[in-house]
Formats: C-alpha cells, sequence, structure tokens
C-alpha cells in the first residue's frame, strides 16, 4: 500500500495560510469602510446601503490582492525574525 500525505498544508503553510488569511480580513474590512464612507460623503442621496454595496464589491478583489501581499510579507518577516 502506498503511504500519501493527507494534510493540505504542513505546519509552516498553516502559519502562513492564517497570516494571509487574517490580513485579507482586515483590509476588506478597512476597504470596505473606506470606500462607503467615501461613496457616501460624495452621494448621500442614495443612502448608506447602496454606498457599502460598492464598497464590498471594489473591497472583495482588493482585499484579495493587498492581505496576500501584506500576510506573505508578515510571515516572511516572522520567519526571518525567528530564524535569527
Amino acid at each position: 500500500m502506498t503511504m500519501h500525505e493527507t494534510r493540505l498544508l504542513d505546519a509552516d503553510g498553516h502559519r502562513r495560510f492564517r497570516s494571509v488569511a487574517a490580513a485579507t480580513f482586515a483590509s476588506g474590512l478597512v476597504i470596505t469602510l473606506f470606500f462607503a464612507v467615501t461613496t457616501h460623503l460624495i452621494a448621500p442621496e442614495h443612502g448608506w446601503v447602496p454606498a457599502f454595496a460598492l464598497g464590498g464589491m471594489v473591497a472583495l478583489w482588493s482585499a484579495i490582492m493587498a492581505g496576500a501581499t501584506i500576510g506573505n510579507g508578515l510571515h516572511e518577516h516572522r520567519a526571518e525574525r525567528r530564524d535569527r
């Protein structure tokens, strides 16, 4: 019988995944709030719901890119500091 690895990520990959997920979530919230408030200040007659919808749609893709970059950078920084 052939043995194979059943885990998706090793310990280092799991730490990297948590860093990227946390950074993506945080940047998503910040970007959503920024665009929602900006949209509401520019066009207040449309209300908060469309402002948050626009902020959420912009943040969906922007947060993925920002979160991956920031999370990976944080992980590399921690790994470098741990190796010293």
